[in-house]
């Protein structure tokens, strides 16, 4: 059974004010073999991959059996007294991100799209890309 993600990603990270989706890739692609194992894989469409998120999020599907973990941060009232939750979350996430690849003898890359907040670029597509923007 052939991997669907490249070997040298852990995870993919959808961070924002309000809510984290962390997808340990390893583990995702483990469950959505075991969940359909007719087929290889899953076509990564979004009702599997959005999907999944929002059944970990009510609690149908167990985070540490899918590899997908949620904060939702709105939740969570003690950490709004530390300032914003998603800027706390991302630098302990940086954090254990960079120890991991030094103790590998790696290195580690991270990027940040969005920084201040903004919807994502139409990437030229003509009309609203998000079901809420005017």
């Amino acid at each position: 059974d052939s991997m669907r993600f490249r070997a040298d990603l852990e995870d993919f990270v959808c961070l924002s004010p309000g809510m984290c989706i962390e997808y340990r890739l390893r583990q995702f692609h483990r469950y959505l073999a075991q969940r359909n194992p007719s087929t290889s894989v899953d076509a990564l469409t979004e009702e599997v991959v959005i999907g999944t998120a929002m059944r970990v999020d009510a609690g149908q599907v167990d985070a540490a059996t899918s590899g997908v973990f949620i904060d939702n941060f709105a939740q969570d009232k003690n950490t709004r007294r530390k300032g914003p939750p998603h800027i706390s979350w991302l630098r302990n996430y940086i954090r254990k991100v960079r120890e991991a690849a030094e103790e590998a003898g790696g290195v580690a890359v991270g990027l940040m799209l969005d920084v201040h907040g903004a919807d994502v670029s139409s990437f030229g597509v003509a009309g609203p890309m998000f079901g809420g923007a005017a």
